[in-house]
């Protein structure tokens, strides 16, 4: 059993080979691993104060093009913000995203899922496992993350899909009720 911190790198080691008169050989190797991805990423997406009038909604399966933002008034979108116009009136920003319907998603950590990145994950089966294998929480379809914050990760299931997302920013703007505050994010996905 050998362990790579990434998925393109290389390691030296040494191997104790035994035999059966317990006589022992140190073999010397460097063991190289290149991975292929076949994980898409796209960076900079934002979903927008849904009490605004830019996009606060996610459609991550490609309804409208391969994981695009999207108004929440379309029924393609697999996760929104939905800050409410009660929310917006006292200049609050709902800093989370909710589920759609058919839509799960846990929160991953590395301490969660042993070495798991944002940046080291470039295949669909490596997210497909740190779903099943994370402890914590599902949250069902319906229900809202946490407050999110920046470097938050979520793997969003759909079916048999995954998608990796990473918090890169939340910007909450000064201005009380322009609702133009949004939730920065990339997302890592198997284009089919």
């Amino acid at each position: 059993y050998l362990k790579f911190p990434d998925a393109d790198s290389t390691i030296n080691g040494v191997i104790y080979v035994v035999d059966n008169n317990n006589d022992t050989v140190l073999i010397e190797r460097t063991f190289n691993v290149s991975v292929s991805s076949d994980l898409t990423e796209v960076t900079e997406l934002k979903v927008y104060n849904n009490a605004g009038a830019n996009f606060g909604g996610l459609d991550l399966d490609g309804v409208n093009g391969p994981v695009v933002i999207s108004s929440t008034q379309t029924a393609d979108v697999e996760l929104t913000n939905e800050t409410t116009s009660t929310q917006a009136g006292d200049g609050q920003f709902d800093k989370k995203l909710q589920a759609a319907a058919g839509v799960t998603l846990k929160k991953i950590t590395s301490s969660d899922v042993e070495g798991f990145t944002y940046s080291s994950t470039s295949t669909h089966t490596a997210l497909e496992s740190a779903y099943t294998s994370a402890t914590t929480a599902e949250i069902a379809s319906g229900s809202k993350t946490d407050v999110l914050i920046k470097d938050d990760m979520y793997i969003v299931k759909k079916g048999d899909s995954y998608y990796l997302l990473l918090i890169t920013n939340i910007v909450e703007t000064p201005t009380v009720g322009d609702n133009n505050d949004y939730i920065e994010l990339s997302v890592k996905y198997k284009n089919s």
